[in-house]
């Protein structure tokens, strides 16, 4: 399936960060705001627990809440995150003021959410990731209910500017949304199964500055 060219982590940087265990990454429910515009139109479909592993569309619609709170990016704090994601934000061992939360959604599947510190400058990057860590073939099915097309909906219901970034020959290498922050999502196709499966664009990885 096509693949999305650039360098953005794959692994799951949770691992080291919560010790292994995925308990230590579990989330939490998500609070009530009632000034949060973005808490109704993308809910919560479910609470994790660490038996109850979050699925990727309720992920996506955490990720999805967050982006719709950020007013600057001076918002991209661990009690931002928390408040707004409902997942519990750990600390890097590393002293660089990174931090962030992540757990598997299946065997094949897992997301990432880190925070940190952009070399040089007085500001944080966020990335969010759906990693790969079974099959590295694994097709986008499990992670895909909340498409690309649905995240462009949801962002420009927000206000957010699209724009595609194309790289040498023509190719797409991310789209931009541009409004109180600035975000780089990039696509992958769902699967290698058929052409329609190849074209359906499924979010794997976004930036948030």
């Amino acid at each position: 399936m096509p693949r999305p060219s650039h360098s953005l982590p794959r692994r799951a940087w949770w691992l080291p960060l919560c010790g292994g265990l995925l308990s230590a990454c579990a989330s939490l429910p998500a609070p009530s705001d009632a000034n949060t515009r973005s808490t109704q139109e993308f809910p919560m479909t479910t609470t994790a627990s660490p038996s109850t592993p979050l699925s990727g569309e309720d992920v996506s619609r955490r990720v999805l809440k967050l982006i719709g709170s950020l007013r600057s990016n001076a918002d991209l704090t661990a009690e931002h995150l928390e408040r707004h994601t409902g997942l519990r934000m750990q600390r890097a061992d590393s002293g660089d003021g990174s931090f962030g939360a992540g757990a598997a959604i299946d065997a094949n599947w897992s997301y990432n959410l880190l925070v940190s510190p952009k070399l040089g400058e007085p500001r944080q990057q966020l990335t969010f990731d759906f990693a790969r860590t079974g099959d590295p073939a694994a097709p986008m099915t499990a992670v895909c209910a909340l498409d690309f097309d649905a995240y462009a909906r949801a962002l420009k219901d927000m206000g957010f500017q699209d724009s595609p970034t194309y790289a040498e020959h023509g190719r797409l290498s991310y789209w931009n949304f541009r409004g109180p922050v600035t975000l780089r999502v990039f696509v992958e196709g769902e699967s290698n199964d058929s052409p329609e499966a190849i074209g359906h664009r499924c979010v794997k990885t976004i930036t948030v500055e």
